[in-house]
């Protein structure tokens, strides 16, 4: 580990902690725009043409299930690549399929297949509903924290 980061997603504030290299033992404070969920949970099966006659795209609801003991939303996107996109001499196939958890704000099962890399799963196991340990959004000991927000412009005169 040589990072930890502290986000604050009220005042939208992240803490960039270094523990090797020329900024160690520093906390960078900036600020950060949140992100809205990368899943589109909306239900609705899509489908259209990548640019440039690349190959085609389908977003689909695959429904709702538990993951770890908490109910998850589905979805799969499967992107199909035309021969020669990428020096393929076929089309390929490449998936993600993600279960998105609404009241945890995350996923906790996303599956990539790609022929090209194989299969990847990650899932969120031993998940704990409830507040998280306040200790573990605390700055760690003897770091310095530089402050590198940017500031507002001056008002012109």
């Amino acid at each position: 580990m040589t990072t930890v980061q502290i986000a604050d997603p009220s005042a939208h504030t992240l803490h960039n902690c270094f523990f090797v290299g020329a900024k160690k033992n520093i906390c960078e404070l900036k600020t950060y725009v949140p992100m809205t969920p990368a899943v589109n949970t909306t239900g609705k099966t899509v489908s259209s043409d990548l640019p440039e006659n690349q190959g085609s795209f389908v977003h689909e609801s695959l429904g709702k299930q538990l993951v770890s003991g908490v109910e998850t939303i589905g979805v799969r996107d499967a992107r199909t690549y035309n021969p020669g996109v990428f020096g393929n001499d076929r089309k390929v196939t490449v998936e993600r399929e993600v279960w998105y958890s609404p009241q945890q704000d995350l996923n906790l099962l996303s599956i990539r297949t790609d022929p090209r890399t194989g299969k990847q799963t990650f899932t969120a196991t031993n998940v704990t509903l409830g507040d998280p340990d306040p200790a573990l959004f605390e700055l760690p000991t003897g770091f310095k924290v530089t402050d590198i927000r940017q500031r507002a412009a001056p008002e012109p005169n």
